[in-house]
């Protein structure tokens, strides 16, 4: 746990470690708790950040939780995400994935948070990297759409970005038929091979 010495002599303000303390309160037989306490005299955004990434860590945050956390750190500290990463100890790749469900319309962040959704965080990631690849936001939205109404993987979403690195102007149903197509076909195999054996 991490503390700061509070207004009264033997009190303290919990700073990380909540989960550890509630257990230990629950345990009759502990009376000493291990706590590093800081000094008072400590950044309040130094406070902030050890908050944030023992919430990261260790609370069920969903995905829009954690990305405006990250963005409120962000700004607040006025951080760059390369900054961030270095301080949070997160890949930059990571929080970039991460902070991408704020950049997209109400109607999929939801589906993203849905267990049972088939619009991940990957999906998105590759929708907006269509978006920012082709200069065209209708893409990445009417791929989000395209895999919750066909349930499409993540590596069928890769194949219909690469169908738009060698043809710009298709129409995204096009692609999406080309992709689900193939998903016939090797379901078409799969079954044959399996009436052969």
């Amino acid at each position: 746990m991490i503390v700061l010495p509070g207004e009264d002599r033997d009190s303290y303000l919990l700073i990380a470690g909540e989960r550890r303390y509630r257990d230990l309160l629950r345990d009759e037989s502990s009376s000493d708790i291990a706590a590093l306490i800081l000094d008072n005299d400590i950044e309040q955004d130094k406070i902030w950040q050890i908050n944030l990434v023992e919430n990261l860590q260790w609370e069920d945050l969903d995905a829009l939780e954690r990305a405006r956390a990250i963005s409120r750190y962000l700004e607040k500290n006025n951080y760059s995400v390369s900054q961030a990463s270095q301080k949070l100890g997160l890949a930059r790749t990571t929080l970039t994935k991460w902070l991408l469900i704020l950049e997209i319309p109400k109607k999929f962040q939801q589906a993203v948070l849905k267990e049972d959704s088939p619009l991940t965080l990957s999906h998105v990631s590759i929708a907006r990297g269509l978006a920012n690849r082709t200069g065209n936001e209708q893409l990445s939205r009417e791929l989000m759409q395209a895999v919750l109404k066909f349930n499409l993987t993540r590596q069928e979403c890769i194949e219909i970005r690469n169908i738009y690195k060698k043809y710009l102007h298709l129409e995204m149903a096009e692609a999406v038929g080309a992709v689900l197509l193939k998903r016939g076909r090797k379901q078409d195999a799969s079954d044959l091979e399996k009436l052969i054996d």
